[in-house]
């Protein structure tokens, strides 16, 4: 390794040594513009889906998922920070769960749509009690669950 870089503790990149805080700020940039990506393509999905246009919603099942398991790549590495972002890929598979049974007229779809909100919830939780220690350090980790943060 590079005697100018270290490993980055918060991410899978490595950090530069020469300022960490800029390091830190750039990831939170590229977390956020995969986050606002991630949820216009949910969006579009829903919207798909609400006109009962089954080809194109189901078309943007790939795309939503991806971008959405991508925000992993620049999350902080604490069990927090993970559980919620695995809570949030939760909702989204339950809700492309639901809307492909919906659109197919399959009674399984809503079978797995919850046993992916109770997977949601159970990494909810986790995240909460990592981070039950303060109010302040709960409210940030749970606030990271919400979705077209602008």
């Amino acid at each position: 390794m590079d005697a100018t870089r270290i490993p980055a503790s918060d991410c899978g990149e490595v950090m530069p040594a020469s300022d960490p805080a800029a390091f830190e700020r750039e990831q939170v940039d590229k977390q956020i513009l995969v986050e606002t990506i991630g949820s216009v393509l949910w969006f579009l999905m829903d919207g798909f889906w609400m006109l009962n246009q089954g080809s194109p919603a189901k078309a943007m099942v790939l795309p939503t998922l991806g971008v959405n398991l991508w925000v992993f790549r620049y999350t902080r590495r604490s069990m927090g920070q993970i559980c919620v972002v695995g809570a949030m890929n939760s909702w989204l598979l339950m809700n492309i769960s639901w809307m492909i049974g919906d659109l197919d007229k399959d009674p399984r779809g809503l079978t797995v749509a919850r046993a992916m909100f109770a997977a949601g919830m159970v990494l909810l939780a986790v995240a909460a009690a990592r981070n039950a220690v303060d109010r302040k350090s709960l409210m940030d980790v749970l606030g990271r669950f919400r979705r077209m943060r602008m």
